[in-house]
């Protein structure tokens, strides 16, 4: 479960009528935490994004996850500028930095220190979910971890409510997952797993869902505007 969580989480873009997101966030249909995101803008005009993440599995009152996820980007222009993350994954802490220079980009963890120049890394995109030119992109980075990975992106029906068109081997979870509605939604694809991203008819980011094992489907579901 761990690792399906972690590009869930950096964003940006601004919707025309909010300054940020509130997602419910539910494994198989039932609640275990929240994911919120704010937009804003500085005095220099970059874009700033703050998110507060906070799962929770429990099973006959014992943990048996937990996650908590805080996050502050910046971005200027289409190119990501800045990304400070803090992790706690069952208690194992994880923090990231992640800045950009005349030079390139350099990123620090409590494990690694990397540098990118520009020829390597020309411009540094995270899990943009809500960014309009989010889908044309080819490599994202993990907003936790650091890790860059190579990403496809395939345009495909939105989910069906009928149990009929839902793959049998997934009919549990999906079941119990809210039903989507009528939008568009795109297949996303890296080297660690598949991500379904969801967009209102008006091409507003409102949901993801991944599969994270056999019959476990977590899922983003809109709760509001903030």
């Amino acid at each position: 479960m761990i690792r399906a969580l972690l590009i869930l989480l950096p964003l940006i873009a601004f919707p025309s009528h909010a300054d940020g997101f509130d997602f419910e966030v539910l494994l198989n249909g039932k609640p275990i935490g929240h994911h919120q995101i704010r937009l804003s803008v500085d005095q220099t005009g970059r874009q700033i994004v703050q998110g507060d993440a906070d799962y929770t599995v429990k099973l006959l009152g014992i943990t048996f996850f937990a996650y908590q996820h805080q996050h502050r980007e910046t971005w200027e222009g289409n190119c990501l500028q800045s990304l400070v993350s803090s992790t706690q994954t069952n208690g194992e802490p994880e923090q990231l930095t992640l800045n950009r220079n005349p030079d390139g980009y350099g990123l620090t963890s409590l494990t690694v220190t990397e540098a990118f120049t520009l020829a390597e890394q020309p411009c540094v995109w995270s899990y943009a979910y809500w960014r309009k030119d989010f889908t044309s992109q080819r490599q994202l980075m993990n907003g936790q971890t650091g890790a860059m990975s190579a990403v496809t992106f395939e345009r495909v029906p939105p989910l069906a409510a009928s149990p009929q068109d839902i793959d049998p081997a997934r009919a549990l979870a999906v079941a119990q997952s809210p039903t989507r509605s009528p939008g568009t939604r795109y297949r996303l694809i890296n080297r660690d797993q598949t991500i379904m991203v969801d967009y209102s008819p008006s091409g507003e980011w409102i949901g993801l869902e991944v599969d994270l094992a056999p019959n476990r489907v977590l899922t983003y579901r809109l709760r509001a505007p903030l």
